[in-house]
């Protein structure tokens, strides 16, 4: 018989015994699909605060430069090419900024595509859980089925030795 060949089968006979195990192989998976997913959703929420940090890093440094080249030249110390240095050096702080802010939008995106992965984790968990329930039921019932059938044929049996101990008087 098949279902006795399937690794693992218990002798209770249930023909779907295999069915059984891979329905639980399947949630199993889907728990792990689901974990996996869920840390990768973390890990993009953690790389989101990074690159934030960035930006208010990169926000502090083009403050900190234009008001020191505001104060140095309200006090009358800057010459034209250190204004013209500190209007450079405000640009590339500036294109910092910007390039920070774009991998703040990046990470973000990615946030979204990690959830949206975790959400089809979820669902194909949902899924798995209530395959191998219906299997489990199933299973229950012929459990049950069974226990019913072996209790009348015993009780059968039974009759049986009566009726024929009976006979014998």
């Amino acid at each position: 018989m098949y279902h006795c060949d399937v690794g693992g089968a218990p002798d209770d006979k249930y023909r779907l015994h295999a069915l059984r195990k891979v329905r639980e192989q399947e949630e199993k998976a889907g728990v792990r699909g689901l974990a996996d997913a869920v840390s990768a959703t973390q890990a993009a929420h953690a790389e989101v605060s990074r690159r934030v940090q960035g930006v208010q890093r990169a926000q502090a440094a083009l403050r900190e430069a234009v008001d020191r080249a505001d104060e140095r030249a309200a006090a009358g110390e800057a010459s034209a090419q250190d204004m013209v240095g500190a209007r450079q050096f405000r640009a590339v702080l500036e294109g910092d900024l910007a390039q920070a802010r774009r991998a703040v939008v990046e990470a973000e995106a990615e946030v979204d595509a990690c959830e949206a992965r975790e959400d089809r984790a979820r669902a194909v968990l949902a899924e798995a859980a209530r395959e191998r329930k219906a299997v489990e039921v199933h299973y229950e019932r012929w459990q049950a089925e069974r226990a019913e059938q072996k209790a009348r044929k015993q009780e059968e049996e039974a009759d049986d030795i009566g009726q024929a101990l009976h006979r014998r008087k």
